[in-house]
């Protein structure tokens, strides 16, 4: 069983997101957080992600501030940290690459395209690692964008 943490403020993103992921995977157990303080309180305590979707502009701690401070802590390092965001701004995905964030997803603009992307945000995390961390690999979007 796969746990998902999912840090997302906005009801509509989070239903359409968990419905793609439904799409996609026959069974996960799935926590969801609103603010980015209440997400890093989230796992300080035993819970252990296999894999996080971070809102880049969640309220309280921003989502590079919740991936900065997520990365400090050893029991998850490696954990694969998706930033789910409608910013497609240059500045915004090299500071999340910068700061090690796996994989910065552009929020698609329909629930297909939406499902698409999960569906290559799991491929691409089945990569070696070496091949994850290509800049170019980074950013998970529609092709004509």
């Amino acid at each position: 069983m796969v746990n998902i943490v999912i840090a997302e403020d906005d009801k509509d993103d989070f239903l359409l997101l968990k419905e793609a992921l439904e799409n996609v995977l026959p069974k996960f157990n799935l926590n969801h957080l609103r603010d980015g303080n209440t997400f890093l309180k989230s796992l300080s305590k035993d819970s252990d992600p296999d894999l996080i979707f971070l809102d880049l502009n969640i309220p309280k701690k921003n989502g590079i501030e919740c991936l900065i401070e997520l990365r400090q802590q050893k029991k998850l390092q490696t954990t694969p940290v998706i930033i789910y965001s409608t910013s497609s701004d240059v500045e915004d995905i090299d500071r999340c690459y910068k700061n090690g964030c796996t994989l910065y997803l552009v929020k698609p603009t329909s629930f297909k395209d939406l499902v698409i992307q999960i569906r290559k945000i799991f491929f691409r995390i089945g990569l070696p690692k070496e091949d994850l961390q290509l800049k170019e690999m980074f950013v998970v979007r529609r092709q004509q964008e």
